[in-house]
This record gives C-alpha cells, sequence and structure tokens, in this order.
C-alpha cells in the first residue's frame, strides 16, 4: 500500500538569543529538514526612537536609537538633523552629547542627549543605521537578504520657550489701600500665568506670611490674600505679592493704612469753626511773624495755608515772596511784615478722613516814629523831600565822574605861597632879652644894593618899624651893601642878639649898622643897635 502520514510539531520556547532552529523529519526512506531563523530584541522590528517630543527651554533631553544588536553594529548607526540644506551628520559638541548604551543584551542604543536643551534646537532629527556586512557561519539568515541596507526613523522635536511669571491682574499698584471705619477687612489679588504655573508667595513688612494664621487666608492657588479684620498696627503695612518660577520673579507691593482723620492737636490760632472772630494778633510793621499748626491723621494729612481766602506759597517758589513755609507747611513764618500782611489767616489740613481748621485775624500797627510822621499829615511832602535829595546826590555823583573821565575839569589855581614868615620867640622869665620878630620880603633878601626909598618912609631909633609900601636897603656905615647871601652883620651867618639865626642876611644886626632912607629920620639917619627890614620889631642886645 501506499500510504501518506501527516505530522505537525510544535517547539515552545523561551528565546534567550537570536538563532536558528532546525526541523527534521525522516522516514526509512526519506528524510527532509526545515530551518528557522529567528529573532531575539526588545524594540519593535529591531529598529525604533525613543523620547520626549515635546520639552521645556532649559531642560535636559535625551532621545534614543534602538537597533538589533543582531542586525547592525555601533559603527553602523548615526544621527542627522534635517537642514534646509539636507540632513547634517551631528557630532558631541557643547550643547550636545552623542553616546552608545551597551547595557542591553540584544539591542544597541545610539543617544542624542542635549544638556539644556534651547529654543533653537527645535527641529525633525534622523537616526539612521546601515545592515551589517558581517556573516555568521553557521548562523540564521540575516533579516535581509542584501548588505549596505540603510533604514532610518524620524523625530521632530518641539522646545517650548520658558517664560517669566506675569502678573496680569491686580489691585497692587505700590500705593495706598484704605479702610474706613471698625470691623472692615481688605483683599488684595495677584493673577499670575507663566511656565508651569509659577509659584505665588505673599509678605508683610518683609516677612513672609505662613498659613495657618488667624486673620489672614490664602486663596486662589495663593493668589488671593484676605485679611478679615483690618487692625491698626497688627495688619497695617506693606503687602507683597511674589511670583516666581526658574526663569524669573515678578513682584507687586501695596500699603493698607487705616484711615484717621486729621486733627490740628497745637497750634498758635485762636479762631475755631462755627465763630466768626477772634481777638486779633497784632503785629507792628517791619517785624516778623510765626503762625503754627501741628497736625495728626492717618494718611498723613496735607496743610494749606491762606490770606482772606488766597493760598499762600513758600518763598523758595516765589522769589518775591516774604513767606517762608517749613516743618511740612506745619510753620508759617513772614518776615518784615507790612500793611499788605493784614488779615484773616487760615491753616486746613485734610485727608480722605474728613478736614479741619483754624484761623487768627493779623493787624498791623505802625511803629510810633511812623505813626507820628502820619498823624502830623506831612508824611507824603517828607517822602517828596527825601526823594528828591536822593535824586540830586546821583546826579551829582553821575556829573563828577563823567567831569573826572572826560578831564573837562580842573583844579582851581594855587594861590601863591607867602615867602613872608614869621617867627617868635617867647619872652624868658627875667625879661633878659626882648624877642626878634622878622617878616620877610616877597621879593628874596632885602639886602641889595639901592640909594634911595619911595614915598618917605621912616624908620625910629633902634629897633625902629618900615612903614607900608616903603622899601629899605641895609647898609655899611662906611656905605656898602652887606649881609646878601649867607653874609650877616659880622659878615658870617650868626645869631641875632642871641635870638634868631641870621640867615640869608634878613634879620637885623646887633650893632655897626645902618639904615638908609629916602627920608632921614629925626637923628640923621642913623639907627640904633640894630634893626629889622620889612618888621615889626627890631633887634635889642643882650644886656
Amino acid at each position: 500500500f501506499n500510504t501518506r502520514f501527516e505530522v505537525e510539531s510544535t517547539l515552545r520556547v523561551t528565546a534567550t538569543k537570536s538563532g536558528q532552529y532546525t526541523c527534521i523529519a525522516n522516514s526509512a526512506e526519506h528524510a527532509e529538514k526545515s530551518d528557522v531563523d529567528f529573532f531575539v530584541t526588545g524594540v519593535k522590528n529591531g529598529f525604533e526612537i525613543s523620547g520626549e517630543e515635546k520639552v521645556l527651554e532649559g531642560e535636559k533631553v535625551d532621545v534614543r536609537c534602538t537597533v538589533s544588536r543582531y542586525n547592525y553594529s555601533e559603527d553602523s548607526i548615526a544621527w542627522y538633523r534635517l537642514t534646509v540644506n539636507g540632513p547634517q551628520e551631528l557630532t558631541s559638541t557643547n550643547g550636545i552629547e552623542l553616546y552608545n548604551d551597551r547595557s542591553a543584551q540584544f539591542d544597541i542604543v545610539k543617544g542624542l542627549k542635549f544638556r539644556k536643551v534651547k529654543t533653537g534646537d527645535s527641529g525633525k532629527y534622523v537616526c539612521r543605521a546601515r545592515g551589517s556586512m558581517r556573516r555568521n557561519p553557521g548562523g540564521p539568515r540575516r533579516r535581509h537578504d542584501v548588505d549596505h541596507t540603510t533604514k532610518e526613523e524620524r523625530f521632530e522635536l518641539r522646545v517650548e520657550a520658558y517664560l517669566a511669571p506675569e502678573i496680569y491682574s491686580t489691585n497692587m499698584f505700590g500705593n495706598e489701600t484704605m479702610v474706613f471705619g471698625k470691623g472692615t477687612g481688605v483683599r488684595l489679588f495677584c493673577r499670575v500665568k507663566g511656565t508651569r504655573m509659577p509659584q505665588v508667595e505673599w509678605y508683610k513688612d518683609g516677612v513672609r506670611v505662613t498659613m495657618p494664621h488667624d486673620n489672614i487666608k490664602l486663596l486662589d492657588s495663593s493668589q488671593t490674600l484676605s485679611v478679615g479684620v483690618v487692625v491698626q498696627g497688627m495688619d497695617t503695612g506693606i503687602y507683597s505679592c511674589v511670583a516666581k518660577n526658574a526663569k524669573g520673579t515678578e513682584e507687586r507691593s501695596q500699603t493698607v493704612v487705616k484711615v484717621e482723620a486729621p486733627s490740628i492737636y497745637q497750634t498758635n490760632l485762636l479762631g475755631e469753626p462755627g465763630t466768626d472772630h477772634n481777638l486779633p494778633k497784632v503785629i507792628e510793621s517791619g517785624g516778623s511773624m510765626l503762625l503754627q499748626c501741628r497736625v495728626s491723621g492717618r494718611p498723613d494729612p496735607t496743610v494749606t495755608w491762606t490770606l482772606d481766602g488766597q493760598i499762600l506759597v513758600n518763598s523758595n517758589d516765589t522769589p518775591a515772596s516774604r513767606t517762608n513755609l517749613t516743618d511740612n507747611n506745619q510753620t508759617l513764618f513772614i518776615e518784615n511784615v507790612g500793611e499788605a500782611d493784614q488779615g484773616r489767616y487760615e491753616c486746613a489740613v485734610s485727608n480722605v478722613g474728613g478736614t479741619a481748621t483754624v484761623f487768627q485775624d493779623v493787624k498791623i500797627e505802625e511803629t510810633s516814629f511812623m505813626a507820628s510822621i502820619y498823624a502830623t499829615g506831612i508824611a507824603v511832602p517828607v517822602f517828596i523831600a527825601v526823594g528828591v535829595a536822593v535824586v540830586l546826590a546821583i546826579t551829582l555823583i553821575i556829573l563828577a565822574r563823567l567831569c573826572l573821565r572826560t578831564g573837562r575839569c580842573k583844579d582851581p589855581p594855587t594861590p601863591p605861597t607867602p615867602r613872608l614868615t614869621q617867627f617868635d620867640l617867647p619872652e624868658d622869665e627875667h625879661d633878659a632879652a626882648e624877642s626878634c620878630r622878622l617878616t620877610l620880603s616877597r621879593d628874596g633878601s632885602p639886602f641889595i644894593n639901592s640909594s634911595a626909598a619911595n614915598n618917605g618912609s621912616h624908620l625910629g631909633g633902634g629897633g625902629g618899624h618900615m612903614m607900608g609900601g616903603q622899601s629899605a636897603h641895609l647898609v655899611t656905615a662906611s656905605g656898602g651893601a652887606v649881609c646878601h647871601g649867607c653874609a650877616g652883620c659880622s659878615g658870617t651867618c650868626h645869631q641875632c642878639s642871641a635870638c634868631h639865626y641870621n640867615f640869608n642876611g634878613i634879620y637885623g644886626c646887633t650893632s655897626g649898622y645902618t639904615t638908609m632912607y629916602s627920608t632921614a629920620p629925626s637923628n640923621g639917619g642913623v639907627g640904633g643897635e640894630g634893626g629889622s627890614i620889612l618888621g615889626v620889631r627890631g633887634c635889642t642886645p643882650v644886656q
């Protein structure tokens, strides 16, 4: 008989490595076998790319290209980046690292690692593997019949920019939040956005607010701070909202103020609201005036001064003003007050909580001197006269300067220096000698040679006198002229009667000389002991 049998055999094993199983079927007459190649790998189809495609700027990124160890070798795997100019092979640089992971039993891993990925790293990457040329004698056939077969997988990396926190909605603007009345609370909020939801923290006066808290709650993922009841000194102060992430920080601040109406606790202004008049303050004209208005309140009140309704400004702002406001406008000082400074002064203080005012009437009184002038009714003429005198004085000064500059003014002529001089010798206590007096001639030395005199001058005896308008000439007894120059009675310089020095022959002589006149005297023209020329008195010898 020709009998045919079919037998099916199944082998179930746990694969530990790639290889080839052979199934052999035989009979007494015939034998057949069948080879089954199988591969053990950790990846599907022996080729795979794995990694996170969407990443955040600044993060570490690791992309793995895993291939079957049986089909490929390490040196046959490469990474490329697709550019407009085609694939560009990657190598290890400062920002990118290529590495091999040999830890897998059945596979080879070629890794692409970004140490700190940037937005510029976004793009498409390719892992390309070329089939191995090696043959494994006795081993299974390759999965691809043709060597050098290239296989590749693509990977797209998308890098999201890491954005710093942004507070896009808030009621904190760096100013003041006013809280009115008792039992009132306050709520502050900061709505933030940014990469991976920034962290929000709250601070009060620089100290972080932590939970739980008796009077404060944090709501909306800490984006809202709520104070139940604002208590002065405990809950008032500066609150700060801080949003931060790895990219940066943003902050807002707000001051919480418990409002207190303004009050004037110290002042020298006596008028109060509700009264029309008060005792006026009397200031003497030309003096100074000081008014004070000490205030308190929250927030700090604004202080305004007025005179008869007109706002007063500081002299620093208006140079012509004599008004000085100091101490945050709480002190008003005016110097050299006059009639224009008379009137009602008012100090008004205000804040969001209210207003307070005080006032003072001021009267300027003239000094007694000025008052007496005004009382006599001659004030205007006096002021006019003074003004005219000032104008004349200024005019004279200007004319004098112009005269000196132009040279038109000359000094008055100098009068001739008198050449007549007289010397007195005081009488001594014993009247031992008579004083000698001399009057000099305007024509120099009188001792010149002349024989006549005019108009009948007359000279008395010893110590005679010469009459006005006459000329006299001293000659010796023999008729010769003497005492010219430094020649005296004796021909040398000497003293006359021991009382005067004989210079240039102009003093009288003690003896041996006579004076000649046009008209002879009664004694025959012979003088006594001594004589004087143009003198009042002559010289008398000492006894």
